[in-house]
């Protein structure tokens, strides 16, 4: 493996109690022309395989023949695949396969392998001398040798789930790939479930082929030449997909399974080609030289640990390629639809698919990736967020403008660029709203308990569930850290004298909970111990108050904060909070310390809007 890294394998996978012995599988592997020369397997530990002999770069490890690879086609032309294809074709049944299909394109051809590997291994069977039911099954010893149990998250006990994952993008992995299950196992009995005289196509049997699917198949294109190669080349960047001799990003494939090639383990940055070829099968072909004794590696590209952990039931420490997903939902900012519509337009220029959701179409969402390590927010974020949180005055001036015009007027015509600084007003509620979505992620997640660390009785879904955290918690912080660079950097651009600057990044932070303990949590995250005192916290968040309620209305940003700011305290009742005195004090504050710094934004955005405009900024 590569200098520091570990992964942790399903240390819990059990073996089927068959006369079905490893061995047995090599030897059917062998007898159908496989070449496994240069590998032996580890029949104590069985914990992937190892080279016999030292090979060079350029060499064959091994191959199968094409006999041996369970394909779709395969699937559908046995006799539950037959049974089950003819139900598919039913339009109510269709109806419901298309809806999980926009889940998972890849449901009908998990969904064929999985019913034929449950027929074929507790179906295709006979009684031995002893009167006990045995696979027959040409399959047999590979699916009898395949393990009974994964540490996919999908198998684990609903009180680690929900206990170790909740608030996580993992648990709704689990949520809903449960229930994506269970409506394929209904479809599966419904069309051939009478086949399955055994009463086999049952929730654990089901289970039990998906995760090893999951875990074990790889896709390769459907309409293939006569030799196709795949390299698998070292890089830092997660795809969130994984691909053998294919591609599904850019071609159609089907899901297959490749018996022994499968048991091999992966390693990041490993140069690995696959070949296929009609007269040899399937090869893998190293692209660096391996010593004898050595552990032979797949790479199975390079992945965050949420999708190692659902997927394959392990995790890489440390993973140079872990993710957080964010979604940012299209909740518009203005009350106008026809604004709404024109901005969900921009946004699609601007390279952005803000997709419906399948329950609510009105309801629109994107998924954006952040990566550990990186150092800045992806631009892609922000130029959604710049478009989402524009206000009407800000919308209406950007599309008056020439390049925006040409861009929103012109037909599949795309921006390669993101949408720069809208003006300082925005650009402030770009950064506090994202500063707001990762803490409400952060603190969802809550503090990981890092005493499992050295805790060998620790539960190991409990410690997989832990690291997975610990990555997610990592990439939020730095993220949030940045937010903070970014938003320091857009109030030391005004040239404020420190105390009006610091006044400044509260007065305008809009859509966070900050009345008044968020206050002082912000003031501390931002400042450090050098935090305001007690009047100016009661004032600004009074001001925060009465910000947030200003109507659409075009005034002057001195009105429109002392109409509203008095009439906020009228209609939450501060007065029954604050004594007179304190009224007074709290005006008076607000009069000397908060108002001159109004002036200051008058001319904040000069730069960018002519004078004229700067009043309708705020």
């Amino acid at each position: 493996m590569n200098d520091g890294e570990k992964i942790l394998f399903n240390s819990e996978k059990k073996k089927s109690n068959t006369s079905y012995s490893l061995e047995d599988m090599l030897r059917w592997g062998i007898g159908m022309n496989a070449n496994l020369s240069n590998m032996c397997l580890d029949y104590k530990l069985i914990n992937g395989a190892y080279a016999t002999s030292s090979v060079q770069a350029n060499t064959v490890l091994l191959s199968i023949p094409e006999s041996l690879v369970i394909t779709e086609d395969l699937a559908k032309a046995s006799m539950p695949g037959i049974a089950l294809n003819n139900h598919l074709k039913k339009a109510d049944v269709s109806q419901r396969v298309s809806k999980l299909t926009n889940i998972d394109p890849f449901v009908l051809g998990v969904l064929n392998i999985s019913i034929f590997m449950v027929f074929e291994k507790y179906e295709n069977v006979a009684l031995d001398s002893s009167g006990n039911a045995k696979s027959v099954s040409f399959w047999a010893p590979y699916l009898c040798t395949l393990p009974t149990e994964y540490l996919l998250p999908l198998c684990w006990p609903e009180e680690i789930v929900e206990c170790e994952l909740k608030h996580t993008n993992l648990h709704f992995i689990v949520t809903e790939r449960r229930r994506l299950l269970k409506e394929m196992l209904e479809i599966a009995n419904e069309g051939c479930g009478h086949l399955f005289i055994r009463g086999s196509l049952n929730w654990e049997n089901f289970l039990w082929a998906y995760c090893a699917i999951s875990s074990r198949a790889f896709p390769r294109k459907k309409c293939r030449t006569d030799t196709d190669v795949l390299l698998l080349k070292p890089s830092n960047k997660s795809n969130d997909s994984g691909f053998a001799i294919g591609d599904p990003r850019n071609e159609e494939c089907e899901v297959c399974m490749w018996p022994i090639l499968d048991m091999l383990n992966h390693k990041t940055g490993q140069q690995m080609e696959w070949h296929s070829k009609k007269d040899i099968g399937v090869a893998f072909v190293t692209q660096q030289a391996v010593i004898e004794g050595e552990e032979l590696f797949n790479n199975y590209g390079p992945k965050g640990n949420e999708n190692f952990l659902s997927n394959y039931g392990f995790c890489v420490v440390p993973n140079t390629s872990d993710y957080v997903k964010l979604k940012l939902s299209a909740s518009m900012n203005s009350t106008n639809s026809q604004i709404n519509m024109i901005k969900y337009k921009l946004l699609s220029r601007l390279g952005h698919n803000f997709h419906g959701d399948s329950n609510d179409p009105t309801k629109r969402s994107e998924i954006f990736m952040l990566f550990i390590d990186d150092l800045e927010i992806p631009d892609q974020l922000i130029s959604a967020l710049r478009v989402l949180l524009m206000n009407d005055f800000e919308f209406t001036y950007l599309t008056k403008k020439k390049e925006w015009t040409c861009l929103l007027s012109e037909e599949n015509c795309q921006s390669e660029h993101s949408l720069d600084q809208v003006s300082s007003r925005n650009e402030i509620a770009v950064w506090t709203r994202l500063m707001e979505l990762l803490q409400r992620k952060l603190i969802s997640i809550g503090i990981v308990d890092e005493s499992w660390v050295e805790n060998e009785e620790v539960n190991e879904r409990v410690r997989l569930a832990r690291i997975y955290k610990k990555g997610q918690t990592k990439i939020l912080q730095d993220s949030l850290l940045i937010c903070i660079q970014k938003l320091s950097t857009v109030f030391d651009s005004w040239g404020l004298p420190a105390s009006e600057n610091l006044i400044c990044r509260f007065l305008l932070a809009p859509g966070l909970d900050l009345f008044p303990t968020g206050l002082i949590e912000l003031t501390s995250l931002v400042c450090g111990e050098d935090g305001l005192d007690e009047d100016t916290i009661i004032s600004l968040a009074l001001c925060l108050m009465s910000y947030r309620y200003q109507n659409d209305q075009l005034e002057t940003i001195e009105v429109a904060i002392w109409k509203k700011f008095f009439s906020t305290l009228d209609s939450r009742n501060f007065k029954e909070i604050l004594s007179e005195d304190d009224l007074d004090g709290v005006t008076e504050q607000f009069e000397e310390v908060v108002s001159p710094i109004l002036d200051y934004l008058k001319s904040a955005d000069s730069k960018i809007w002519d004078k004229n405009e700067t009043k309708n900024l705020v």
